[in-house]
C-alpha cells in the first residue's frame, strides 16, 4: 500500500471515476434497500470489488439480473455465516472470497 501512498493525479483521478461509477450503479440496483441492510462489510467489500471488477458489464444488465447475483453472493460459500465465523483476515480466505465475488458479478 506504500507505494500507493503517493499516486499522481491521472491515477487518483481515475481511480474516483472507479469508485464513483461504481457506487451509482450499486445504489440505482437497489431501489429496495432491503436487500442491503445488516450485510456485513466483508459483504460490502466483495459487492464493491465485484462490482468495480466487472462495470462495463454491469452497467449493461438489469435490475433483476444485478439484484440475482447479489443474492448469489450472499449465499456463496465464501460469504457463508460459518466462513465470516473464523479465520476472518487469513490471506487464502481474502483472497478466496475476492475472486468469489469478480466471478458471480462477472459475464457467465
Amino acid at each position: 500500500m506504500a507505494k500507493h501512498k503517493y499516486i499522481d493525479k491521472t491515477n487518483r483521478d481515475d481511480k474516483y471515476i472507479l469508485f464513483t461509477r461504481t457506487i451509482d450503479l450499486i445504489y440505482k440496483n437497489f431501489s429496495d434497500k432491503k436487500l442491503l441492510s445488516g450485510i456485513s462489510k466483508t459483504t460490502m467489500e466483495g459487492l464493491l470489488i465485484g462490482v468495480a471488477k466487472n462495470l462495463d458489464y454491469l452497467e449493461a444488465i438489469s435490475q433483476e439480473d444485478f439484484q440475482r447475483k447479489f443474492i448469489q453472493l450472499r449465499q456463496s460459500a465464501p460469504y457463508s455465516v460459518q466462513n465470516l465465523a473464523v479465520g476472518l483476515l487469513q490471506k487464502g480466505k481474502v483472497i478466496s472470497r475476492l475472486d468469489e465475488a469478480i466471478q458471480i458479478f462477472g459475464d457467465k
